[in-house]
């Protein structure tokens, strides 16, 4: 038995939240996975192991990337690995006397200790 055509139906939507909320969560989401990134390069660039796990970090990349803020993002790293260096990496290796290699050699260590925490950082997603 099929039931006959009643007319139109009225098509009600629940929960919805007006658009200027809708932004507001945006905006705050957007800040929070910001620094949720940039506490988690500086937690690697420091040695330590992030508190946030890397998958979580992946999301939140990729999320700001396909909102269109990549270029933004890309200046917070520029900016954090700069500080990072001008403020832990050059004075140190300013500090050592050149008596024909030693400063080649401190730098030469800084480049490996990166090295290994980059690939043991992103030779898989970690917890």
């Amino acid at each position: 038995m099929t039931v006959p055509f009643l007319g139109t139906r009225k098509l009600v939507i629940k929960n919805l939240r007006p658009a200027s909320e809708r932004a507001a969560q945006l905006d705050e989401h957007h800040s929070t996975a910001i620094h949720d990134v940039t506490v988690t390069v500086t937690a690697i660039l420091e040695g330590r192991q992030p508190d946030i796990p890397y998958g979580r970090i992946y999301r939140r990349v990729e999320d700001l990337c396909r909102q269109g803020l990549q270029e933004q993002l890309y200046g917070i790293l520029v900016t954090t690995l700069r500080d990072h260096v001008q403020h832990k990496i050059k004075p140190d290796l300013l500090e050592i006397k050149d008596d024909g290699g030693s400063m080649l050699s401190a730098a030469c260590s800084y480049f490996g200790d990166w090295s290994n925490r980059t690939v043991r950082y992103s030779d898989g997603c970690g917890r």
